[in-house]
């Protein structure tokens, strides 16, 4: 994986393992010559070969959407949130799309929604409903960044 996050709140740097298995953590509260990475899961729900991630809830969880892999090779829709204070990741309902490279995640802390975006489209989740929401479809070619008002999405 080429994604890291960053939890200003909790001063740490997490990082998932090679396909999303396993999530580490290092504490950047304490400045040492010899950092020493935790790992904190032992295994995640599924296995991934993509991910968008982001923090979520006042940095409470990190979700991890799309990325799985099916059976016969395709891309599942399963999608999960890693509680930070238990080490326990949740199962969440199948998004409409699938996820894979390129896709994009971010939080919005006033709806309480964790956006979705690659290349051909978007959507949200509510986390409060266990329900996703096709927000737009369209065709581009790669999708770089994601910026949300303040307003609901």
């Amino acid at each position: 994986p080429n994604s890291a996050l960053y939890s200003n709140k909790n001063q740490m740097l997490y990082v998932p393992t090679e396909q999303y298995q396993k999530i580490f953590a290092l504490d950047l509260k304490k400045p040492s010559t010899r950092a020493q990475w935790r790992n904190l899961s032992n295994k995640s729900l599924f296995e991934r070969e993509h991910a968008a991630i982001c923090m979520v809830d006042d940095d409470r969880f990190i979700s991890i959407i799309g990325g799985g892999l099916e059976k016969d090779g395709g891309k599942s829709k399963n999608n999960e949130l890693f509680a930070l204070n238990c080490n326990v990741s949740i199962k969440l309902s199948e998004s409409n799309e699938s996820y894979g490279e390129g896709a994009i995640s971010v939080y919005h802390k006033r709806f309480h929604k964790i956006i979705v975006g690659r290349p051909k489209g978007m959507e949200w989740y509510d986390i409060n409903k266990d329900k996703w929401m096709r927000l737009k479809s369209f065709d581009r070619g790669e999708m770089w960044a994601l910026t949300i008002s303040y307003e609901d999405p």
